[in-house]
């Protein structure tokens, strides 16, 4: 049984895989990079339906849950990086 419930946007799939092709870039003072690249209704739609993690009301929770998606296999269709 999957531990996300999970739902993809496919109008975005072109873009993702454009953004995949790109070399990646850091952003902010050159130590982040971008994981994930969602369509405001994917968000909603994880946070809505994984409410124990991605959408916990909780911030510190919530940002735990979504660090621990990013690695999570589940969550290879909304990668934009592999590094």
């Amino acid at each position: 049984m999957p531990k996300y419930r999970t739902w993809v946007d496919a109008r975005k799939d072109p873009e993702r895989r454009e953004m995949r092709k790109q070399t990646p870039k850091d952003i902010g003072s050159g130590t982040m990079r971008l994981a994930l690249h969602l369509s405001d209704t994917e968000l909603q739609y994880l946070e809505l339906m994984n409410p124990d993690t991605l959408g916990h009301p909780d911030s510190k929770v919530h940002d735990a849950e979504w660090g621990r998606f990013i690695n999570h296999p589940e969550s290879s269709p909304y990668r934009v990086n592999k590094t």
